[in-house]
């Protein structure tokens, strides 16, 4: 699916986050967002999803068919692994029966088949965060919105997790916006890093990722890309 951005501004009362920025996102395309903290990232990512007011421009995207990971995992307590991977099919008007039985498959194939009847409390980080990601492409999503997902994990998890999603998103052939700090991940997922400005926010540069999938952590064209993105930082 295709996200196109015009003219788009959003304030927080007084406050202009976002400043007529324009942006266009081709579908099955894996695109990076990064920029200064508090310079309107999340703040996109919640426009774009629907759940912040517009006070300028348009944002064209099928909201019926997102996907949303943010950087704390969304889990019901209350709900076991395998009934809380089901929640958005059910959601989405899949009976209880039909959404355990896909989230079952579903969570074999991403390492949760052991956990089904786990609570979130009896989980690691990683573990939780690999719940949502599995919840937010088992609803097969066009787009998915990635909010910093893994900046509170450490390096083995996260690695893991972004091995995950690149296969998911691989497989799925979704559109995919990831917010990140890590100049690492940055590269290593995207195919585009969109580095955005102090707010109220426009596009600063776009950096193309034109380096060969499956990508080597640390050879000399990632640190290479690494550097453009950070000099525009």
């Amino acid at each position: 699916m295709s996200l196109v951005i015009r003219d788009l501004s959003v304030r927080r009362g007084d406050l202009a986050v976002i400043d007529r920025l324009d942006l266009e996102i081709a579908p099955g395309e894996f695109v990076a967002l990064t920029g200064p903290s508090g310079c309107g990232k999340s703040t996109l990512l919640n426009a774009i999803a629907g759940l912040v007011p517009l006070a300028g421009g348009a944002i064209e995207a099928e909201r019926g068919s997102l996907g949303c990971v943010f950087q704390r995992p969304m889990l019901l307590p209350w709900r076991t692994v395998l009934d809380n991977a089901a929640f958005g099919l059910e959601c989405r008007g899949a009976s209880v029966d039909d959404a355990r039985s896909r989230a079952r498959t579903f969570l074999e194939k991403v390492g949760l088949g052991r956990f089904t009847g786990y609570f979130p409390n009896e989980l690691s980080e990683g573990m939780k965060q690999r719940l949502t990601v599995a919840r937010a492409f088992l609803v097969e999503p066009r787009l998915v919105l990635m909010d910093e997902p893994f900046s509170s994990l450490d390096e083995t998890a996260r690695r893991e997790l972004q091995d995950l999603v690149l296969d998911l998103w691989a497989k799925s052939k979704c559109t995919v916006l990831f917010v990140s700090h890590y100049l690492e991940e940055l590269v290593y997922l995207a195919d585009r890093v969109i580095v955005l400005g102090p707010r109220p926010t426009t596009v600063v540069k776009t950096v193309p990722v034109q380096l060969r999938r499956p990508r080597g952590i640390g050879n000399e064209g990632m640190l290479g890309l690494m550097e453009s993105v950070q000099r525009c930082r």
